[in-house]
């Protein structure tokens, strides 16, 4: 999927959603992050993972820390952007992972990851996609590349375009979250090919020559998206005011719209409540 990674990084730096100057964290990370990232043009950031055994200039230009996605030991929006390319479904909790992405992310989070979808439910029915990621594991010797980077296959969480907005507003609800989606399809021609089932590497190779028709005509039928969290297009919310260095009620929007809770016994609770607020 390096092609699909290296087209959205370029079109979202030609429409300045993101900028080479930036610092960018990657989790979940690897090599190939290292050499996209380099190869479009970023100098500073780094290379995260769960691994142990790492040259100190394996990654350079960008330096290596041992990080866990799901509970990122950074202060909240200290890199520019947080990148994770095929490594959220190999979380305990996807969306933590996504959260804690988020915080330490001053402009904006990029994600890559498997699209949920009929056809793929249909895929993993037929055994052309799997439920289990049992092929992540063998390449890594049966030792790690499963469920938090151990020998376990990880479940594939698959995400929709709605779990994502669903999750970022729950995240940040502060405002509305402003996402772009880029679609791709992907078939996984050299897992299938390791099958000792015939009709699955066959089913493989006819799902591949189809791969490129579903990819123009139903673009969301693919089995790969990516998602960009532009935090600086996000939308305040009308109903929140900020005061003492955090976002609170506005009362001159509620007070129109809502009767404050006991106002039937109390006439005065929902003028005391604006009194307190202003």
């Amino acid at each position: 999927m390096s092609v699909f990674y290296e087209q959205t990084l370029k079109t979202l730096l030609e429409s300045g959603g993101i900028e080479r100057s930036w610092e960018v964290l990657a989790v979940c990370a690897g090599t190939r992050d290292r050499d996209v990232l380099t190869s479009a043009g970023f100098t500073r950031g780094v290379i995260s993972n769960l691994d142990r055994d790492v040259a100190p200039d394996e990654f350079a230009p960008f330096s290596w820390e041992r990080l866990d996605a799901e509970a990122l030991d950074r202060p909240d929006d200290s890199v520019d952007v947080s990148v994770v390319h095929a490594g959220l479904h190999h979380c305990a909790s996807p969306h933590r992972a996504l959260a804690e992405m988020y915080r330490v992310a001053r402009h904006g989070v990029l994600v890559f990851e498997a699209r949920d979808s009929a056809s793929m439910r249909a895929a993993v029915r037929l055994g052309v996609a799997d439920a289990y990621e049992i092929e992540a594991v063998l390449d890594q010797e049966g030792r790690a590349g499963g469920h938090r980077n151990t020998a376990v296959p990880n479940h594939v969480y698959r995400w929709t375009e709605r779990d994502v907005i669903k999750t970022v507003a729950s995240i940040d609800p502060a405002v509305t979250p402003a996402v772009e989606f880029f679609h791709d399809v992907e078939v996984p021609t050299d897992r299938l090919s390791l099958s000792r089932r015939p009709l699955v590497r066959i089913g493989g190779r006819l799902v591949g020559l189809a791969g490129g028709v579903v990819a123009r005509a139903f673009p969301k039928q693919g089995n790969r998206f990516a998602f960009h969290v532009d935090k600086r297009r996000a939308v305040g919310h009308p109903w929140l005011v900020e005061q003492d260095e955090s976002m609170v009620l506005d009362p001159s929007w509620v007070e129109p719209r809502f009767r404050a809770r006991g106002s039937a016994q109390s006439p005065t609770a929902g003028r005391r409540w604006g009194r307190q607020n202003n």
